[in-house]
């Protein structure tokens, strides 16, 4: 999962935004007519919050690369997000989603 801290002068968003495409060389949109959230942050440790949005690809005919990042990029559907070898809080991330859709 692509991310990174907060620039001085970023929203959270921006900050998402520009983080997937330094990562995965794609533009995201994000739908503001609800909440864009998922949960209420899932505790890394003392210190740090994992935040997860919705989000689309701004041109679904984009098409994300490997650019160092990560070792591999593959879509997948709900039924395959429980097939990966998440960290722990992002397995608490998607335990939430799985259950509040």
């Amino acid at each position: 999962m692509p991310g990174g801290k907060v620039e001085v002068g970023e929203t959270p968003l921006e900050a998402l935004a520009r983080e997937i495409k330094e990562e995965l060389g794609v533009e995201i949109s994000f739908d503001t007519s609800g909440a864009i959230e998922v949960g209420d942050g899932f505790s890394i440790d003392a210190d740090r919050i994992l935040r997860v949005y919705r989000c689309a690809l701004a041109d679904p005919t984009e098409v994300p690369i490997v650019n160092g990042s990560h070792d591999e990029i593959r879509w997948l559907n709900s039924e395959q997000w429980l097939n990966v070898e998440w960290l722990a809080v992002d397995q608490e991330a998607i335990s939430f989603l799985l259950h509040s859709a």
